[in-house]
């Protein structure tokens, strides 16, 4: 590489090159989101903010959503205008997306290497990006307060500022700047303790604004904590789970940058995997530890990360949540930048006793592989995402060809089994050729407002599509999924409202419908398998795959001729039971 190439990928000035990245980035950004079918929890937001009144979004939505209200309120003129939902959420989040990644390449104190690498990881690119949830917003959040911290004791209020826009995106925003308060507090304590004079502080205006933070945080707090009967899917864990999960804290580290251990959304299992894992982020705390001390900003990462990372291990972990330590460590990154940062001399020192050729080798590979990781992330995700479909376009799709809008369609629902070795603790039902089944295993819990599939699909439905007939059973305005308990009376009740409207004409994957109805109604009825619903997910490089049958009574084949009744022996194959 020549001096003047070097010079220039390592210049901080932001010119026409940068202009040219970012049209790159929203051009790759927008194919694959051409081919992207929206997830259940971006179609969720959009349902809310289609259907539930103000109230509700501010006083009860968050209880069970566990978000604040910003995004809601952000989504709830577009939703009213029955705007595409596809189409209309992706524009919102490329607004707060695309923002985020122009302040990335033009107010950043980077490199600009560095600055035209981010925009194309993993994180950052599909998570924030091709994906439309909050965190879009969190990723702008976090390199606005990045920008404001080296004035935040000069200009409290604008520091304070992008706390509190942080702080609305998502929960997560407010663990992190909590731990960023408590950094800010040491140090404003520490410098009137060398004045002497500690009783001072509450003449500061800084004392002023952490009390305008504190206010806001708990408030977010309060809107969000679970409500009594909150089911969040998860089982629920012992002390010797949690602190089981502990390994988290390293391991964590190693996911949200080159890493890809962690591929279920809750995994409660130590695997050897995860154990690699866990080793190579104590090995990346190692290294980054020294360079932190040397730059004044150990407290500034280790505070707010550890107080994420035990809220992971003991309260609540999404494989998702991890796109958010990404942004702490760019975040940490760019502050230390914008001092000028240092290099400890520790990294000098163990350099001049690396004496083998073979080992520096290994060591530029190991770095080389490192670094390419998660852009290779962001490639393979993007194939996966051109070559399979998330599924409740199918099923939409399914019910429009088939003009199925005015039958009773039965979706699948939650359950939770007597004897449950999954490790979310939400078992799916076996599935069979026809049902009721002959034998069924047995159910310990049923969640009948786990419906996730129907709250998808209504959003890509008209307004007063009502097919899934059982969804929300009594509160048909309500066309989103409710992370609610039920208690044997209250689950009893629903039953009985669904055996008030009648057997279901068309049922979408395996229920147990002999307990929803009684032996009368079920006498001499039979529901067949006649097609099959493709479903599956995207992590980084791998892909989850799964199918759900269709079953129709009996009595309305003859209406429909273009199904025929399908068997294992005939299509070779048969689900693992």
């Amino acid at each position: 590489m020549t001096e003047r190439m070097k010079n220039r990928l390592l210049s901080r000035k932001a010119g026409k090159a940068d202009g040219m990245v970012f049209a790159i980035w929203v051009i790759l950004v927008c194919i694959i989101r051409y081919f992207h079918e929206p997830w259940f929890d971006e179609m969720q937001a959009w349902e809310i903010a289609r259907f539930a009144s103000v109230k509700e979004i501010l006083f009860e939505v968050t209880h069970y959503e566990g978000h604040p209200q910003l995004w809601h309120l952000l989504l709830m003129p577009f939703a009213r205008m029955e705007l595409p939902a596809k189409a209309t959420i992706f524009c919102i989040n490329l607004i707060f997306s695309g923002g985020g990644v122009l302040y990335l390449l033009y107010r950043s104190p980077f490199p600009r290497i560095l600055r035209w690498y981010l925009p194309f990881t993993y994180y950052i690119f599909y998570l924030h990006s091709v994906h439309t949830r909050p965190y879009c917003m969190t990723m702008l959040a976090f390199f606005l307060l990045a920008a404001a911290f080296p004035e935040r004791n000069q200009k409290p209020g604008k520091y304070v500022g992008c706390m509190i826009f942080l702080c609305f995106t998502t929960v997560y925003g407010v663990i992190f700047s909590c731990g960023f308060c408590l950094v800010w507090v040491w140090e404003i304590f520490q410098e009137y303790q060398k004045k002497k004079n500690v009783k001072d502080i509450i003449k500061d205006k800084r004392f002023y604004w952490l009390i305008v933070i504190l206010m806001a945080a708990l408030f977010i707090l309060c809107c969000t904590l679970p409500a009594e009967d909150n089911y969040n899917g998860r089982k629920k864990l012992t002390w010797a789970i949690r602190l089981e999960r502990l390994y988290y804290v390293p391991l964590i580290f190693f996911d949200c940058t080159f890493g890809t251990v962690m591929l279920e959304d809750e995994s409660l299992e130590f695997t050897g995997t995860h154990i690699l894992g866990a080793v190579i982020g104590a090995i990346q705390w190692a290294v980054w530890i020294p360079l932190l001390k040397k730059n004044r900003k150990l407290l500034l990462c280790i505070v707010p990360y550890l107080i994420g990372a035990i809220f992971c291990a003991f309260v609540y972990f999404g494989v998702h949540h991890l796109e958010v330590f990404q942004l702490l460590f760019i975040f940490i990154l760019w502050v230390m930048f914008a001092e000028g940062i240092e290099m400890p001399e520790i990294y000098g020192k163990i350099r001049k006793k690396i004496d083998s050729q073979m080992t520096i080798k290994l060591l530029k590979a190991v770095s080389a592989m490192a670094i390419c990781a998660p852009v290779i992330y962001t490639i393979g995700s993007a194939v996966l995402e051109i070559r399979y479909r998330y599924g409740p376009q199918e099923m939409a799709d399914f019910v429009k060809n088939n003009h199925l809008e005015d039958r009773k369609i039965m979706i699948q629902w939650g359950y939770e089994m007597a004897e449950d070795d999954s490790e979310d603790g939400v078992s799916l039902v076996v599935q069979d050729e026809t049902l009721p089944m002959e034998s069924y295993p047995p159910i310990a819990k049923q969640l009948t407002y786990f419906m996730g599939d129907a709250a998808t699909v209504y959003a890509y439905a008209d307004r007063d599509a009502d097919f899934f007939t059982y969804f929300n059973i009594g509160e048909s305005q309500r066309k989103w999924m409710i992370w609610k308990d039920q208690t044997p009376e209250q689950l009893q009740e629903t039953f009985e409202k669904w055996q008030e409207i009648g057997l279901p004409d068309f049922i979408f994957g395996s229920v147990p419908i002999q307990e929803a109805f009684t032996e009368e109604q079920l006498e001499g009825v039979t529901y067949y398998w006649i097609d099959d619903l493709h479903y599956g997910k995207i992590w980084k490089l791998d892909y989850t795959e799964g199918v759900d049958h269709v079953y129709i009574r009996e009595d309305l084949l003859e209406e429909y001729p273009q199904f025929e009744i399908k068997k294992y022996a005939t299509i070779l194959t048969k689900p693992e039971e």
